[in-house]
């Protein structure tokens, strides 16, 4: 009885270019990838896709199918507003292209990220990420983003009332489901 696919794809990868995040180098890790027989990689720097075209081109050398992401970081209320600690942690949500279009779409929320979203880190908020929303697949939250917003309501006495967060999942369910990636 086998217990493990036969083959395995590494989704969220970072990179040198992950300020302080990454370790790994793109032709070292591409290499690898390839050395154990992998179909397929994927990048996911840190609100950055400065690695991306390296990152393809080495994939194509070495057989292998680029899966261009980012992993971006989520303002908790608006990518406008910087207010200490109310907007300084934002959430975490990993994004992978699923065709050309959907590389643009991740370009642009990473260039207004970086010029209109920038406190700390460059972040985005839901508002734009709802505009450059095609053809891009999410993967999965993390930093518990709707958890932490929870948590958030229920310190400041808000048990009976439901959270915007809430109201937004029921408004939009089922848009925007993650997908495996093929």
């Amino acid at each position: 009885m086998r217990h493990a696919p036969e083959t395995f794809v590494h989704l969220h990868n970072h990179t040198e270019y992950s300020l302080l995040d990454g370790a790994s180098r793109i032709p070292a890790m591409v290499s690898r990838a390839a050395e154990l027989g992998m179909p397929a990689i994927g990048l996911t720097d840190h609100g950055v896709m400065y690695g991306a075209i390296h990152f393809y081109k080495a994939c194509k050398e070495a057989g292998i199918k680029p899966i261009i992401g980012c992993e971006v970081y989520v303002a908790p209320r608006s990518r406008l507003l910087r207010e200490g600690r109310v907007d300084r942690d934002p959430n975490h949500l990993t994004l992978l292209a699923s065709s050309h279009e959907g590389y643009l779409n991740l370009m642009r929320l990473c260039t207004v990220g970086q010029m209109e979203g920038m406190y700390y880190k460059p972040r985005i908020d839901k508002e734009i990420l709802a505009e450059h929303s095609k053809d891009r697949r999410r993967r999965h939250r993390r930093r518990a983003g709707v958890g932490r917003n929870v948590s958030r309501h229920l310190r400041q006495g808000q048990l009976s009332a439901r959270s915007p967060e809430a109201r937004n999942r029921e408004a939009g369910r089922g848009q925007h489901r993650a997908r495996a990636v093929r």
